[in-house]
């Protein structure tokens, strides 16, 4: 499942995005003012995790990065078959998504850098506490423990 979380201090907002609505995106043909700087943006976050596999894009079945795969920004977490979708189908991220990067100037700003290293210190720490690393989930799980969930289906 393909999924955007909006990481806050008190709650994770999960947005499960579905075919259906990369379908209803591609349909509407509207057009995102910038969106070269927005796919910079994109390209310049980091790798959370990486899947060794491919997936076939729903539409043109050209072989994509794997939904598995996530790119964080420190504030949000992702999947980065989304950039895909973004790029060539018109694939409408949630709106605060959107104004987070307006709002930075479409850069990534040195907070979201500490941020992104201080959950992996954190992961690390957890990792080497435990007796095999079958024990800790990776990344996403790690963000939402002690934080309320709240769900969004696109």
């Amino acid at each position: 499942m393909r999924q955007i979380l909006n990481i806050k201090d008190d709650e994770v907002i999960i947005y499960e995005i579905t075919d259906q609505y990369l379908f209803e995106c591609h349909r509407s043909n509207k057009v995102v003012m910038n969106k070269s700087l927005y796919l910079n943006y994109l390209s310049i976050c980091d790798f959370e995790k990486i899947t060794l596999d491919r997936t076939q894009c729903i539409f043109s079945q050209e072989w994509i990065t794997h939904y598995g795969t996530l790119k964080t920004d420190g504030n949000w977490l992702w999947s980065t078959d989304l950039e895909h979708y973004f790029e060539k189908y018109n694939f409408k991220w949630p709106k605060d998504h959107l104004l987070k990067i307006t709002n930075s100037n479409y850069q990534m700003s040195k907070k979201s850098k500490s941020i992104i290293e201080e959950r992996r210190e954190l992961g690390h720490k957890l990792v080497s506490q435990t007796s095999s690393p079958g024990e800790v989930n990776h990344f996403k799980d790690l963000i939402i423990q002690g934080r309320k969930i709240k769900k969004m289906t696109t």
